[in-house]
């Protein structure tokens, strides 16, 4: 991948960071960038031994040994990378973004070896059907108040979708690749789902109520003054590129994570707050309650037809 020309002072950090035997790897990320758009952005990966994880100034520092553990079990297949991809994934890198870097400094070539491995068709189609039984027990054990029923149905039949199904399909289908992350999400599905999985869209549509620039545009309106103005900056950005489905994902994802609190006592809100969280979550646009859990069963339901037809 190409990345931008250096940071003019990163060539004198990365001189620091070499005398430093606690670093042992260095990278640049480019976060959410094919095609290159005004919502990407750079971060800069440093590999300390027994380090916490934190992100300062577009730096993030994270454990070597996180490197070390995931490529010692590499061999037990995708899944075994999990715990780098969730490691990240706090701080905005995609899924895999071990692919996106531009290795500065890898003497150990641990980043290196990290890269080139190459996982075979079965171990994508075994980590696919793990995702899949692992989202299907969710919707068997978790039990939905009866008090707030349609909302959590709701919440839980996304997040099944989000980490579970759509992730599936992904490793499943012919792309064979982590799954795509971040406002452009939607429309990374749409590109690489349309011919083989038309149906896993449609019922993506009946979870999330998008409604096209018109209801993109309005949920910016209803975002001022919730407290999220880093999700409203990338919103932002995000329809003023086209891309209303995918700010309208990330507002309903990312306003049920800011305000877990007050959807856990939802009936006991003042009616105006629960009138714009409502609006936010686009509840008056989306199957809720059981019907949601519906949808996400036949979301799984598609994910092992999509398997079988393309494994006979």
């Amino acid at each position: 991948m190409s990345l931008p020309d250096p940071l003019p002072d990163l060539s004198q950090q990365l001189s620091q960071w070499q005398h430093e035997r606690r670093v042992r790897a260095v990278a640049r990320c480019l976060v959410d960038a094919a095609p290159h758009w005004a919502g990407s952005r750079e971060v800069v990966l440093v590999f300390e031994r027994r380090a916490q994880t934190a992100l300062v100034a577009g730096t993030l520092t994270l454990p070597f040994e996180a490197l070390e553990g995931a490529l010692a079990a590499a061999g037990e297949g995708p899944g075994a990378l999990e715990p780098l991809n969730r490691l990240a994934a706090g701080y905005g890198l995609p899924s895999g973004w071990w692919l996106n870097v531009d290795v500065l400094y890898d003497p150990g070539r641990v980043l290196e070896r990290l890269i080139r491995l190459n996982f075979t068709a079965a171990e994508w189609q075994r980590y696919s059907q793990n995702l899949g039984h692992s989202a299907q027990q969710q919707l068997h054990q978790r039990a939905v108040r009866s008090g707030d029923a349609p909302l959590q149905g709701l919440l839980l039949a996304r997040r099944v979708a989000l980490h579970g199904a759509y992730p599936a399909l992904s490793a499943v289908a012919t792309v064979r690749r982590w799954p795509h992350q971040g406002v452009r999400l939607t429309h990374h599905w749409r590109a690489d789902f349309a011919l083989i999985a038309p149906r896993a869209l449609s019922l993506l549509e009946r979870l999330y109520g998008f409604g096209g620039e018109h209801e993109a545009r309005a949920l910016l309106l209803a975002l001022r003054g919730m407290g999220m103005l880093p999700v409203e900056r990338e919103a932002r950005l995000a329809v003023q590129a086209g891309y209303y489905d995918g700010a309208a994902r990330l507002i309903r994802d990312e306003t049920a994570r800011h305000h877990a609190a007050d959807l856990g006592r939802w009936l006991h809100l003042a009616p105006a707050r629960r009138e714009r969280l409502s609006i936010l979550l686009g509840l008056e646009r989306s199957s809720l309650g059981t019907s949601a859990l519906e949808i996400a069963s036949d979301l799984l339901s598609e994910v092992g037809q999509v398997d079988q037809r393309l494994h006979v």
